[in-house]
């Protein structure tokens, strides 16, 4: 089976289907992954087949991009942002994957762009998509994560109420999306997005904990829970040794904002240095907003890319931003988290967490200031510990990519079986 990959955006929106790709790679499958050249060598370290997509883009280019979404006051207005940076490549991101889906046997696109679909079935080939977060799952018992908070009774009423937010949801997101692009995508002879969120795909497989996360079983047949797909940043020898070293055989909070920036980072910064215990150690990545401490903060280890499942081993709890991918990690690694959600998903992300008692959320706005009382509220907390180490349990069992690998392998033998038979 020859399969075509495709993802743009930071790290959590790659890594993981690169991890689909080396898992269809150990089963006999060909594996193409089309994204921008930025993460062109991961893909090959990873072994995969790489295919050039614009933009072309730095990390610092990226990190802009992504300074841009901190603006978005809603996940609508964060999408037409993605959107509106997609504007100047989409005749040349359409020509490179009509002709790779040409000789592709499937294409996996991950969610915000289910348009390619439209590629795929004028090629009569399968689409399936990949999401990393299910709030997307149109669920009859569960409204867009927006409205969660608003109290429905249960039953008959609450799924009425459900299933017309979703039909809203689809027809606010399909509207907003055409805003943007809908006229270009005429031009290049493409129909407006329609059904953007409850008809994105033929297969949608979701990259979370099914035992975990999946709350009920109505929603609609499309969707498939996998598990994770997980994909490593390569082993720091020095890094790690450093962690070791500054450790010194305890465990320390660690914290990272992964690929998202924000304004005012160092008014941000100053004010967690002050605030800061100077007796407490605390282990600080980068990222790309880039962080910087002086030297004279003896208990701050700051360091670069690593490795998360060979920082983690070190870590009493991770402080993050509520990404997927570094969600994903603290729960594998078994520890407590404080997410400091800034854009679309991650707010989600830190209501799960709590959800499932094994994290706390700090607003963004004042978590400079607060981030040492919570950090010994979970400290003292070995409900919540003990909690975390047994999710990591639960994790330990499943092999997300082997799931999705074998959902996918029978979704296109369903697919080829029904154009034998028309």
């Amino acid at each position: 089976m020859k399969v075509l990959l495709t993802s743009h955006g930071s790290t959590g929106d790659i890594y993981p289907v690169i991890a689909l790709g080396v898992e269809l790679i150990k089963r006999g499958h060909t594996v193409t992954f089309a994204t921008a050249p930025l993460y062109e060598p991961e893909i090959i370290r990873a072994g995969l087949r790489y295919v050039y997509l614009p933009p072309n883009w730095d990390q610092d280019k990226f990190a802009d991009a992504m300074r841009e979404l901190t603006k978005a006051r809603t996940n609508i207005e964060t999408l037409q942002i993605v959107y509106r940076h997609s504007l100047p490549f989409i005749d040349e991101i359409t020509e490179i994957l009509v002709h790779e889906i040409e000789h592709a046997d499937v294409i996996v696109s991950s969610y915000i762009f289910p348009h390619y679909r439209i590629l795929a079935d004028r090629l009569n080939k399968p689409f399936a998509i990949l999401t990393f977060s299910h709030n997307v799952v149109p669920s009859e018992e569960m409204p867009p994560h927006p409205l969660v908070k608003i109290p429905v009774p249960e039953g008959t009423i609450r799924r009425y109420w459900s299933k017309l937010n979703w039909t809203v949801a689809n027809r606010v997101v399909d509207r907003a999306v055409n805003r943007v692009v809908g006229k270009e995508l005429i031009k290049i002879g493409m129909p407006k997005v329609k059904d953007w969120v409850k008809q994105p795909a033929e297969l949608a497989m979701i990259s979370v904990s099914k035992a975990i996360f999946e709350r009920n079983n109505h929603y609609p047949e499309i969707f498939k829970y996998v598990g994770y797909l997980r994909w490593q940043s390569s082993s720091r020898t020095d890094m790690l040794e450093r962690v070791i070293s500054f450790c010194g055989g305890d465990k320390v909070p660690v914290l990272t904002f992964g690929s998202v920036t924000f304004r005012r980072k160092e008014e941000f910064i100053n004010r967690f240095l002050e605030n800061w215990p100077r007796d407490k150690k605390i282990i600080i990545q980068r990222g790309w907003l880039d962080i910087e401490v002086p030297d004279s903060y003896e208990n701050i280890c700051l360091i670069g890319s690593m490795s998360h499942d060979d920082l983690l081993q070190y870590a009493s709890m991770m402080i993050h931003h509520g990404g997927a991918g570094t969600t994903s990690s603290a729960l594998h690694a078994g520890i407590p988290q404080i997410i400091i959600p800034h854009i679309g998903d991650q707010f989600f992300w830190a209501r799960e967490i709590r959800r499932i008692e094994v994290g706390k959320r700090l607003r963004r706005r004042f978590w400079p200031e607060r981030l040492p009382t919570r950090v010994k509220q979970i400290e003292n907390s070995e409900e919540m510990q003990s909690r975390a180490r047994a999710v990591a349990a639960i994790l330990k069992e499943e092999n997300g990519a082997a799931q999705a690998a074998i959902t996918l392998e029978n979704f296109v033998d369903r697919s080829q079986q029904r154009a034998v038979i028309v």
